[in-house]
């Protein structure tokens, strides 16, 4: 593709189907930023204490090329919840981990904050360290940065389209056609 073949001309008016194409863009492109930001996950302050709380698996962890997804439900009675761990599918692939295994975790101690710091098997084997989780967590969280601000930069190029191309250009050929025909 030749760099002429992506060049605007100065005068260039577009039309009403360019318009409402670039603001379906414009738009999805602001929601995809905004849903990325939305998907941080926070990284707590490590607290003073913490209490190991029992969890099992209550899906199978689904891996992708890169991600694996370890979903875990902490806790047995009406203040269960679930937790999901983003991390790289080669550190997660050996270890036995199938659905309903019951692991140990360990949980901030008045549970204000839904974070898991270490994952311990069932005989009190150190499975995922802290570590580890703020490495994915960290990782996750970059990738996501990386994301929204490229949709945000690519989001304010194509308004800047939208404004020039559609609204300025408009007004200046509709000024200049009125101005000729007044001559």
């Amino acid at each position: 593709m030749r760099i002429k073949d992506l060049y605007i001309p100065p005068g260039y008016v577009a039309g009403v189907g360019e318009i409402v194409f670039c603001v379906i863009v414009f738009f999805f492109l602001v929601f995809a930023s905004t849903y990325m930001l939305g998907d941080v996950k926070e990284i707590p302050s490590l607290p003073e204490r913490l209490v190991v709380e029992s969890a099992y698996i209550y899906r199978d962890v689904s891996q992708s090329k890169s991600d694996s997804y370890l979903y875990l439900k902490v806790g047995l009675d009406d203040d269960a919840y679930n937790y999901t761990i983003v991390a790289r599918s080669s550190d997660l692939r050996y270890l036995d981990l199938r659905k309903s295994k019951k692991l140990w975790v360990a949980v901030d101690s008045d549970r204000s904050k839904r974070f898991i710091w270490w994952v311990y098997d069932f005989d009190n084997k150190l499975i995922v360290s802290r570590k580890e989780i703020l490495d994915w967590i960290r990782r996750y969280n970059s990738r996501n940065y990386f994301v929204a601000i490229l949709g945000a930069v690519s989001s304010l190029y194509l308004f800047l389209i939208i404004v020039r191309n559609g609204v300025w250009n408009r007004v200046v050929a509709k000024r200049n056609a009125h101005e000729s025909g007044a001559d």
